[in-house]
This record gives C-alpha cells, sequence and structure tokens, in this order.
C-alpha cells in the first residue's frame, strides 16, 4: 500500500490515478474508513474526467462499499445501482452479483427485509 500510495504524490495522469486509488480502495475498505472516505470521494470526481467504463464503474462500486461503511446507506444503494448497471454493459456478471449481494446486506441494514431477499 506503500508503494501505491507514494506514487499518488507524483505526477501521473488521471486514469492512472484512478486505477491506483481504485486499487488501495481494495486494501483501505476494512482497516481505514477515513482513508478510504477521502479517496472514494477523489475516486468519484476523477470519474467525470477518464474514460475507462470498468474504472469508472470500479469506482462506483468502491464508494457504495465506502458510503455503506459510514452508514450511508442510501449513497451506498445509489452507488451500487449505478455499478451494477455499468458492469452489466461490460458483461461483468462476476462484479453484478457481488453488488446484487451488496445491495441485498444493504437493504437488511435499513430493515427492508423483503427487498434484502429479493437482492
Amino acid at each position: 500500500m506503500d508503494s501505491l500510495e507514494r506514487l499518488l504524490t507524483t505526477a501521473i495522469t488521471d486514469a492512472e490515478r484512478i486505477k491506483i486509488i481504485n486499487r488501495l480502495l481494495y486494501y483501505y475498505s476494512d482497516v481505514d474508513a477515513e482513508r478510504s472516505y477521502v479517496l472514494g470521494k477523489e475516486a468519484l470526481r476523477l470519474t467525470k474526467q477518464v474514460e475507462d467504463p470498468t474504472d469508472i464503474a470500479t469506482a462506483h462500486l468502491n464508494w457504495a462499499l465506502v458510503a455503506e461503511s459510514h452508514g450511508q446507506y442510501l449513497s451506498s444503494l445509489e452507488y451500487n445501482f449505478k455499478a451494477m448497471q455499468e458492469f452489466q454493459h461490460l458483461h461483468d456478471t462476476i462484479s453484478v452479483s457481488a453488488i446484487l449481494n451488496n445491495i441485498g446486506i444493504t437493504y437488511h441494514q435499513l430493515g427492508d427485509y423483503g427487498s434484502s431477499v429479493y437482492y
């Protein structure tokens, strides 16, 4: 993680930056909620400047996970649904499956058990 963090301080393109941030978010999501939040916000900002649909979908998925870990369940659902649509467009059924699971968990946390079971 340290080497990826160091890369963020160098002059890199936005396309390279979002890839590094998405990787860091994978590692930080369970161990550093505050760093995940900061990186997640930056990844969302970068989605407006990069063109790679996989990077954009991954950033949306990562933000959904960050939002969920901060108790922002409605934001988590919003970005899970965005990511799901983007991954469906990419025919990435593994990611879609994981997102459906995330959506079910988030609905459960909201107390919407019917929707939780559906997803």
